[in-house]
């Protein structure tokens, strides 16, 4: 593969193609005769007719006018990239996320300024962060399913928005009242969040299946990473300058990132490259007939998309108790994280008397945990799962995606206990920070889990149930910074730590119901694989 085919589907390219009418970056076009377009010849109508296989015959035109890959090792294709070009591609997806995930997060550095310029509580102004994540959860309903449409494809989801975000920025860091404020952050969740609705996606367009666990895992690490170190960058753009600058920091980073991927990010979706090939084709012959085989099935209907992306979730959330259950659990755990956007500042600058900027290392310990988890997940993915599948040369049930989750359910009520009493107790600083550390262990290994797990054993309706657990995800996640301030006030850092902590501790049987009874219930479900 040469770079001409890595960069032919690039942003930019193709937005210069478009330009100059083609002038510029043409495509290699598959030179087509007229009797190529028109694949019937004499002989085999008349054998087609004396044997009376019409349909075999018109089977077989059909066939001839069907747009695939120019052989296995098509260098236009995704997968046939080199290991240098596909790495590029999770390196900028995972960046995406990383500056969409970090910018829910880095209001949080400046939220005393926003209640002082306001004159607002600080429920009121915790809604910047909240809205934003429930824009997390409203945005994926839309651009998953556009991105799964041969005309549109990945980029098209990318590209649009990310500029629409990287602009609506300015509005929101120029706001001069509250509602103006929450209003641009809710837009700014829904329109930053194709990367958590497509991310994964893009890997698996170029990736082999063996692989995808290992950049799954990766780019989810990533996307973990962003809220951590958002309120690091927001507490020192607030302590140096005022709650505006933690808005233009995302700005900043945005644009940076806008601007790598406009000139760096190929168009991944086969769908997208063989529907474009197939236009060109019908351009060039003036032949209708040619089509990419997602173009022969058609579109999906508007009320099919309805059904996979806002019907059938909720009815997956009622009527399967997997998904119920562990959607809970990590909607738990994302609560919880996003509760630490209130609890340590309350701690590091209440008890311990940190500057805003110092607050956001305060997270370090939870990210530390996600790093050990990450190191964790990949041990179990290349020495146990793996090794299951080399020796008996199948793939593992798939509850032992649920095996890590063992361990990390007794993380989670330790760590609360731990932060809590710690830091009620006016222990040294770097005690609840340690405390900080096997909770984003487990959040780390209950994501990689979790979503694998639900995703493999609804394969048929896997957008649906990664729907359904974004959605109630969200919902905790935008639910707990509202009450977390008051709660930490009226009940004290060890109370308010240790409620999150018993209900975590009441769900540890969860995974392990699940690990050894997971496959009969499963095979009750009318909606397993």
């Amino acid at each position: 593969m040469g770079c001409r085919d890595y960069f032919e589907n690039t942003p930019a390219v193709t937005l210069l193609r478009i330009i100059t009418g083609g002038r510029l970056f043409p495509h290699a076009e598959t030179a087509v005769s007229k009797q190529e377009s028109e694949p019937e010849p004499e002989h085999e109508l008349e054998s087609g007719l004396n044997t009376g296989n019409v349909e075999d015959l018109v089977e077989v035109k059909k066939d001839a006018f069907l747009v695939t890959w120019d052989g296995e090792d098509d260098p236009k294709n995704p997968k046939n990239f080199s290991t240098f070009a596909k790495c590029l591609i999770p390196i900028q997806v995972g960046l995406l996320t990383f500056t969409v995930t970090a910018a829910s997060s880095v209001y949080s550095g400046g939220m005393e300024g926003v209640m002082e310029e306001f004159h607002c509580s600080n429920s009121a102004a915790a809604l910047g962060l909240s809205l934003f994540v429930v824009g997390y959860g409203i945005g994926p309903m839309i651009w998953g399913p556009l991105s799964e449409i041969p005309q549109i494809g990945r980029n098209l989801v990318y590209i649009p928005t990310l500029i629409v975000f990287v602009c609506l920025q300015v509005p929101t860091a120029l706001a001069g009242n509250l509602g103006t404020l929450l209003s641009m952050r809710l837009l700014g969740g829904i329109i930053g969040s194709p990367c958590m609705a497509v991310g994964g996606a893009s890997i698996i367009d170029v990736f082999e299946p063996r692989y995808v666990p290992y950049c799954l895992g990766t780019w989810g690490c990533i996307a973990g990473m962003g809220p951590m170190i958002g309120p690091l960058i927001g507490g020192f753009a607030f302590q140096l300058h005022n709650w505006r600058w933690t808005i233009w920091a995302i700005l900043w980073m945005s644009a940076f990132v806008l601007a790598l991927t406009f000139f760096f990010l190929p168009e991944t979706s086969a769908d997208k490259i063989l529907s474009d090939k197939a236009a060109r084709l019908r351009k060039q012959t003036g032949n209708p007939e040619w089509k990419s085989a997602t173009e022969r099935v058609g579109a999906l209907s508007l009320e099919s998309v309805a059904r996979v992306y806002l019907i059938r979730p909720f009815a997956m959330l009622i009527y399967e108790p997997i998904v119920l259950l562990l959607s809970l659990y990590l909607a738990l755990l994302y609560g919880i994280e996003y509760l630490f956007f209130e609890a340590f500042p309350f701690v590091y600058a209440g008890i311990y008397g940190w500057g805003p900027g110092v607050v956001g290392l305060s997270f370090f310990g939870a990210l530390i945990g996600v790093f050990i988890g990450m190191a964790f997940q990949m041990w179990f993915i290349r020495y146990r799962y793996g090794g299951q599948w080399a020796r008996t040369g199948q793939p593992p049930p798939l509850e032992e995606w649920l095996w890590t989750m063992l361990f990390g359910c007794f993380c989670v009520p330790i760590s609360m206990f731990w932060f809590g009493w710690a830091a009620q107790a006016r222990t040294h600083w770097i005690v609840p920070l340690i405390g900080s550390v096997p909770f984003g262990f487990a959040l780390l290994v209950f994501f990689q889990g979790i979503l694998n797990y639900l995703a493999l054993a609804y394969q048929q309706h896997a957008a649906s149930v990664l729907a359904a657990n974004d959605l109630l995800r969200c919902i905790f996640g935008a639910a707990f910074p509202i009450f977390s301030h008051a709660m930490y006030q009226n009940l004290g850092v060890g109370w308010a730590s240790s409620i999150p902590g018993f209900l975590s501790a009441a769900l540890i049987p969860v995974p392990f119901i699940f690990y050894k009874y997971g496959a009969k219930i499963r095979a009750w479900s009318k909606y397993t694989s």
